[in-house]
C-alpha cells in the first residue's frame, strides 16, 4: 500500500514538474522576442530622430552650434539636458 501511494506521489510531481518546466520555457522565450522587438524598435527610432535632426543643417545650410544640436539630439531621445 505505501509503494502504491509513493508511486501516485512521484507520478504527480513529474506531471507537476514538466508543466512548470514548460511553461517557464514558453515564457522565457515569449519574453526575449518581446525584449528583443521593444529594443529593435527603440533603437529604429533613435536612430531615425538622430539622423533627421543631424541633417537638417546640411540640407538647410544653416548650422547651429554644435553644442545647441547635441542638447537637441539629446532632448528629441529622452536623455536630459546638461547644462555645462
Amino acid at each position: 500500500m505505501n509503494s502504491l501511494r509513493l508511486r501516485i506521489f512521484l507520478m504527480v510531481f513529474l506531471v507537476v514538474v514538466v508543466a512548470v518546466g514548460t511553461v517557464l520555457v514558453f515564457a522565457s522565450r515569449g519574453s526575449v522576442v518581446a525584449v528583443q522587438n521593444f529594443v529593435g524598435l527603440s533603437a529604429a527610432h533613435d536612430q531615425q530622430v538622430a539622423v533627421q535632426l543631424l541633417s537638417d543643417p546640411l540640407r538647410t545650410g544653416n548650422a547651429p552650434d554644435p553644442q545647441v544640436r547635441v542638447q537637441q539630439v539629446g532632448q528629441a531621445l529622452g536623455g536630459a539636458s546638461a547644462d555645462h
